[in-house]
Formats: C-alpha cells, sequence, structure tokens
C-alpha cells in the first residue's frame, strides 16, 4: 500500500494514533505501526501502569488513586478522550487479547473514543501476523485518504474490527 512505501522523511508526519487497552501480545506492533507511516503518541497501559497522571502528587494513596486502569471503562475512557485532544490523535487502536474480559467493553469503548476506531486481537506471542499488518495498513490509509481529501482527519470514518 501506499505507507508501506513511504519514506523515512514522510513518517513523521503520518496519522497520530492512540494505543489503548491489554499490552500487545504481538512483540512487533509498534514496530509494525512505525513501519507503515503511524505514530503512536498515547499509549494507555504503559502510561496508566507507570503512574505518570499523580506526578508531582504528595502521597501514595494520591498516587494509586489516580491510577485509572483498573477501574473499568468509565474512569479509563474519560482519561483516554482527554489524551486524545490533548495529543491531538487521528485514530485509536484498541489491543485485546482473543479471550480477554475486556473485549466485552469493547463496544462501549468504540462509541466513546470519538476517532476512528480498530479493534485488533492477538491470541499467541510473537510478531504481528499478516492479517493484523493488513487490518493496520488499511487504517492508516483510510487516515492518510480522510487527510488528503480535508487537510484533516475526518472523525466520522468507519470503525473497522
Amino acid at each position: 500500500g501506499q505507507y508501506a512505501s513511504s519514506s523515512s522523511e514522510q513518517r513523521g508526519q503520518g496519522p497520530k494514533l492512540a494505543l489503548i487497552g491489554v499490552p500487545p501480545i504481538n512483540t512487533d506492533l509498534l514496530d509494525v505501526i512505525e513501519s507503515l507511516g503511524g505514530q503512536v503518541v498515547f499509549q494507555e497501559t504503559p502510561r496508566s501502569f507507570s503512574l505518570a497522571p499523580s506526578v508531582g502528587c504528595k502521597s501514595i494513596h494520591q498516587a494509586y488513586s489516580d491510577y485509572r486502569y483498573p477501574y473499568g471503562y468509565k474512569v479509563r475512557l474519560a482519561d483516554i478522550r482527554e489524551q486524545c485532544v490533548l495529543r491531538e490523535v487521528d485514530g485509536v487502536i484498541h489491543y485485546v487479547q482473543t479471550f480477554c474480559p475486556q473485549g466485552i467493553e469493547q463496544k462501549i469503548v468504540e462509541r466513546g473514543v470519538a476517532r476512528p476506531y480498530l479493534l485488533l486481537d492477538g491470541d499467541a506471542p510473537g510478531p504481528a501476523d499478516s492479517r493484523t499488518k493488513l487490518r493496520l495498513e488499511a487504517f492508516l490509509e483510510s487516515l492518510l485518504h480522510s487527510r488528503s481529501n480535508t487537510g484533516q482527519v475526518s472523525h466520522d470514518l468507519p470503525v473497522s474490527h
């Protein structure tokens, strides 16, 4: 596709992405996204697990109170929306494990992010398979196509599953 052949100079100008959900089991997922021209500017899980929102807190109690990841989708979704606006995210990639209970909340998260959305699921550790790479490429190309027609990414793009 168009992204696969993009030059290194153009890679920094690709769509800004949020990667949310469980930690990816695909060992090369971020590398694949970047090789296709995407820029992951927000990673929910590492940010949450590092207690980044609590930097500057005066107590450990407050730091753990601000720890959003385990508290369910409503608290997480508010944080994801805020970060998407703050970081000018063009699209959201929601990663789940095939049999993960968080997949149940997927429909609610999908509607709530208010951005083009791609659900990816993994079932075995290792490199991303060709299906995952193809889906990522198609998603990034749809974001790029939307941008080339309007000058910015439309948040009304169809959702991809």
